[in-house]
Formats: C-alpha cells, sequence, structure tokens
C-alpha cells in the first residue's frame, strides 16, 4: 500500500510540474496585439546567442 501512494504521489507531482512549465511557456506574450506575428531570432556559431549584429534590421 506504502508502494501504491509513494508512485501516485509522484506521478501526480511530475504531471503538475510538467504543466507548470508548459504553461509558463505559454504565457509569453499575450498582451501584444497581432501577437502570432511576433518571431524570434537566435543568432547560431561557436555558441547560440539572442543578440543579434546591428544591420539585421535592413536583411529582415
Amino acid at each position: 500500500m506504502f508502494i501504491n501512494v509513494l508512485g501516485f504521489s509522484i506521478g501526480i507531482s511530475a504531471s503538475l510540474i510538467i504543466f507548470m512549465m508548459v504553461e509558463y511557456d505559454f504565457s509569453f506574450d499575450k498582451y501584444e496585439p497581432n501577437k502570432e506575428r511576433i518571431y524570434r531570432i537566435v543568432t547560431e556559431g561557436e555558441w547560440k546567442s539572442q543578440g543579434v549584429p546591428s544591420p539585421l534590421h535592413e536583411a529582415v
């Protein structure tokens, strides 16, 4: 019986943590009008960075 309760509590805890992480990820940019047109640009080189070079606005 103890193993059943322990397994159930671990399962519920894991599902709640996953739910909270997904809810957090989908909570960004809800206030923006035209939020479906927001994009993220990532520079890839030796490492990935969210910073972009300054002439990028002309290229896009």
